[in-house]
């Protein structure tokens, strides 16, 4: 079985890499709270991975809302910015993501996959991480088969069971 790993390295002189934690899979950085240059950054480096690999059509962040996610707070580090960026996206209909769309996905938040249940069989432990993704893709099989990395069918079946 494959895993698919994105580890971003950046410049010293950024700060955000300060140690690193591996738990369950899930690669968690220090705090990126209280570092506005890295939040404006890491905005610009989603922002084009997302542009780039969905072809959304937002290519510019108005210069408020850069501010208010500045003085944000992100629980789970960068995967809480990463999601809050791909939904302002995805969302936006412009060229340039307003302040209604920022409230509109920082309003809706995805828990991280926690408490699951390990002592069940596998069957059980993939259902439940089926139903996280699922749920988190907002019920969208196509994006969650992706994510998964696996064929719709497949998870559709998987599911059907």
């Amino acid at each position: 079985m494959s895993k698919n790993i994105q580890l971003i390295l950046t410049a010293e002189e950024m700060g955000v890499i300060h140690s690193l934690q591996i738990e369950t899979g899930v690669l968690y950085l220090d705090g990126i709270d209280g570092t506005a240059d890295n939040i404006v950054e890491l905005t610009h480096f989603y922002m084009t991975y997302y542009h780039e690999k969905y072809h959304f059509k937002p290519v510019k962040i108005a210069d408020a809302v850069l501010q208010m996610m500045q003085t944000a707070t992100y629980p789970h580090h960068l995967i809480t910015l990463r999601k809050t960026i791909k939904l302002m996206m995805s969302n936006e209909t412009k060229y340039v993501i307003g302040l209604d769309t920022y409230q509109k996905a920082s309003a809706k938040k995805r828990p991280i996959a926690t408490g699951l249940d390990l002592t069940g069989s596998f069957k059980d432990i993939e259902r439940q991480i089926l139903e996280y993704v699922l749920t988190d893709e907002d019920g969208n099989q196509t994006k969650a088969a992706e994510r998964l990395n696996i064929n719709r069918a497949t998870l559709w079946r998987k599911l059907k069971d």
